[in-house]
């Protein structure tokens, strides 16, 4: 893993050979906010210019999924039916609030929030768990 500061951000860069990525095959998560907050019912706001980019639209259906302790926002896999949510017209998603409990996640939990375009996914990191970046 590679850590850069760009911007008071982290650029995080993983080379993998573990969980189904090839060796050698590289990772980018860019940090797009150090510190983010989910509101008492668990609303986070996925910024329009990342949402554009990796195509997501309001009123699409997208999977929220627990990793390693992280929470990861990606299309809907059509196999899937669990942990899913519509984005809002205002670019909001609501965090499935038994996430929220394993987690121990409130209101003023503070969140690392990254993107990484290479697997169309926003990531939100809980600070309280880790001041790392997402493992992967």
């Amino acid at each position: 893993m590679l850590k850069k500061k760009k911007n008071n951000c982290e650029i995080v860069v993983f080379f993998s050979g573990k969980d189904g990525i090839r060796i050698g095959e590289v990772n980018k998560m860019y940090c797009l906010e150090n510190y983010k907050t989910i509101g008492k019912h668990g609303m986070i706001n996925l910024p329009k210019k990342w949402r554009l980019k990796l195509g997501f639209n309001y009123g699409e259906l997208v999977e929220i999924r627990l990793h390693n302790r992280e929470i990861w926002i990606c299309h809907t896999q059509e196999e899937n039916t669990e942990n899913q949510r519509y984005i809002s017209t205002k670019g909001t998603v609501n965090i499935p609030s038994e996430i929220r409990k394993l987690l121990e996640i409130g209101a003023d939990t503070r969140f690392r929030f990254y993107v990484t375009p290479e697997e169309n996914a926003f990531v939100l990191v809980p600070i309280h768990q880790t001041s790392e970046a997402p493992v992967r």
